[in-house]
């Protein structure tokens, strides 16, 4: 399956097995572990932006072409 270079560097969380959210699902331990799992993500998260520099407004901007797909997959730029 073909994925651009620039999708596959984004790091990502699954959350896919707490789909179940129903009402009743927040009185489960299932509940409390995506709620930790969430708060540990958003301190990862908040730990690398105070790590990003500072804006600076003569940043280069990189203008590159993107990738393009093979032949025959129909799928956009992300």
């Amino acid at each position: 399956m073909w994925f651009p270079e620039e999708a596959r560097r984004i790091q990502q969380l699954d959350l896919s097995s707490f789909t179940a959210t129903t009402p009743a699902f927040w009185a489960t331990q299932r509940a409390d572990e995506l709620d930790q799992l969430i708060m540990s993500a958003t301190g990862q998260l908040a730990r690398l932006i105070s790590q990003a520099p500072p804006y600076a407004a003569d940043w280069p901007v990189d203008l590159a072409e993107a990738a393009r797909p093979p032949e025959g997959v129909g799928m956009e730029r992300l």
